[in-house]
């Protein structure tokens, strides 16, 4: 199976109509114009390789335009095609084409229908729909599943979805287990062991609730699914889907980080001005972006503005450098 974008196709038919329509007098070299001969003969070839046209490649018409090509680039770039070489040209894209569409009415194209997923992330980027640093806490395994099971959605193969979707999904669960308990773990490694003997362990007694939501997908879909008793639909898959990240996700937040995870960071970087020697900077600005009436209130203070702000009975009666209680502060110190 190959990804290919549908305008190869659409580029494909407009140069072999390009070509069947080819008149004399057009410029032969490259020069400034991307639409010269040369330049469209170039492409045919090109997308004849990529289209994997095989059977056309043999044909005795193809080899000949191969012919005229080299013709063609030992001209001077500004010489224009002659009546013989613009003849020759529609003759043998005419002999051609009744091969290229024997060859493609053979060849068939899938579209992948939207889903409630985006389809490019099913394909090609599944980490994308668990959440951030998820995916690589995962298991190996885990992670090979969930990539086939983004495959199989986009695909519209429910069942086989929901195949690897749930075997992800228990083996997440074993790695979260082996997380928790550290000794005496059992032995039989089975999803309803495993969360049975969860809830014996304190260090699961918070995790109470995704115990319940995995037990809830283990009698649901995953025993039906794990022997042929269910058979599962499009819509139903993509319900399972939401159930089983959901709870990988939950499962992961315990897992150990893997060695090249990379911290999170808030949006607010942490100030390093103090390893600098430099003065932090003041959060009033940030303050009076995010509340823009604080910029008509003025709030003054003796120790701050030297000023005298309070009776001079008051100021007499303190020492210098001591701050003035609360009560002190005239009415007019604070001012909006």
């Amino acid at each position: 199976m190959r990804l290919r974008s549908l305008q190869l196709y659409f580029l494909f038919g407009t140069l072999v109509r390009s070509l069947q329509d080819i008149n004399p007098g057009r410029q032969i070299g490259d020069g400034e114009r991307a639409s010269s001969i040369c330049s469209n003969l170039e492409s045919f070839f090109h997308l004849i390789d990529r289209l994997n046209l095989h059977v056309t490649k043999r044909h005795f018409a193809y080899q000949n335009l191969h012919r005229i090509s080299k013709e063609l680039k030992a001209l001077p770039e500004d010489a224009t095609l002659t009546d013989r070489h613009a003849s020759l040209i529609r003759q043998y894209m005419n002999d051609i084409c009744g091969t290229v569409q024997a060859e493609l009415d053979v060849m068939w194209t899938f579209i992948v229908t939207p889903k409630r997923y985006d389809s490019a992330l099913l394909l090609n980027n599944v980490s994308d729909l668990l959440g951030p640093r998820v995916y690589g806490r995962l298991p190996e395994i885990a992670q090979y599943d969930l990539t086939q099971a983004g495959r199989c959605l986009a695909f519209e193969l429910p069942t086989a979805t929901a195949f690897h979707l749930l075997r992800a999904t228990e083996a997440v669960l074993r790695a979260f287990y082996s997380t928790l308990v550290k000794r005496g773990r059992i032995h039989n490694n089975l999803w309803g062991s495993i969360i049975a003997d969860l809830r014996k362990h304190k260090s699961a007694k918070s995790y109470s609730v995704l115990l319940d939501h995995l037990d809830n997908i283990r009698r649901s879909f995953r025993n039906p699914t794990q022997h042929p008793d269910a058979k599962h639909d499009i819509d139903e898959i993509q319900d399972l889907w939401g159930l089983c990240l959901d709870a990988i996700n939950r499962m992961a937040r315990a897992l150990p980080a893997p060695p090249d995870e990379v911290p999170f960071e808030y949006p607010i970087r942490r100030h390093d001005a103090a390893e600098q020697g430099e003065r932090p900077p003041s959060c009033i600005p940030a303050a009076m972006a995010a509340f823009p009436f604080l910029a008509n209130i003025q709030i003054s203070h003796p120790r701050m503005e030297g000023e005298a702000t309070t009776s001079a009975t008051s100021r007499e009666s303190r020492s210098e450098g001591e701050i003035p209680p609360l009560g002190e502060f005239s009415s007019g110190q604070i001012h909006s």
